[in-house]
């Protein structure tokens, strides 16, 4: 969970520097067997400084970065332990289009490094029951609320993005889930945004559970 600062520094903050803005789209393409590969694409990214020196500056930063494959997204999937990265530029001048991927884990391996590094406790597992594969995911803040958990910000990022995302199965459908809605075809589990609705009687922010059954074209 990101720290948190008071709306007076973050005014203070924002009338003193411009920041990239960006339309996200988050996809996890998950194979019959579980391997994720984690696509992101940042569409129509600029900055919104005011002076066009600063707007150019800010811009030719990210363009550097993304050049070096060392922009934000990049160092978040090295923060999850993903390898593969690769970063395909779409349109190459401002405003930007990005897409960077990884892979190199599993959906249950993938949750708990998600919940470790976000200071959460939960579980994360993966499971055959008969022909279907099953992931189940639990998650909450174990803390109280005047406790913050301090997360590096390229990660917190990457993972403040999830609201939007997308798990597309590569081979098979889905039978069932919680927390997502399903396509028509069943290929496509979308993530649904609950609004937050505060701690619950102990004091610890409302457990978060999702769960996506699948079976393979093979099984199906």
């Amino acid at each position: 969970m990101a720290a948190r600062f008071s709306p007076v520094i973050v005014a203070a903050l924002a009338l003193s520097a411009g920041c990239l803005q960006k339309d996200v789209a988050e996809t996890w393409y998950l194979g019959s067997s579980g391997a994720i590969t984690w696509v992101v694409t940042e569409s129509d990214v600029r900055s919104d400084a005011q002076a066009l020196a600063d707007r150019q500056n800010e811009e030719n930063t990210y363009r550097l970065a993304y050049e070096r494959q060392d922009h934000p997204v990049a160092r978040g999937f090295r923060e999850l332990g993903l390898a593969e990265i690769r970063t395909f530029v779409l349109r190459g001048e401002a405003p930007f289009t990005v897409r960077t991927e990884a892979r190199g884990v599993t959906i249950d391996v993938l949750g708990r490094r998600i919940i470790q590094r976000a200071g959460l406790a939960g579980t994360s597992t993966l499971e055959r029951d008969g022909n279907a594969w099953v992931w189940n995911f639990t998650a909450r803040d174990p803390h109280a609320q005047d406790v913050t958990t301090p997360v590096d910000d390229d990660l917190s990022g990457l993972l403040g993005d999830l609201s939007k995302l997308n798990v597309v199965i590569v081979d098979g459908r889905f039978e069932s889930a919680i927390g997502f809605t399903l396509s028509g075809d069943k290929r496509v589990a979308t993530f649904i945004d609950l609004p937050d609705r505060g701690p619950d009687e102990t004091g610890n922010d409302e457990v978060v559970t999702l769960r996506l059954r699948w079976v393979s074209s093979a099984t199906s």
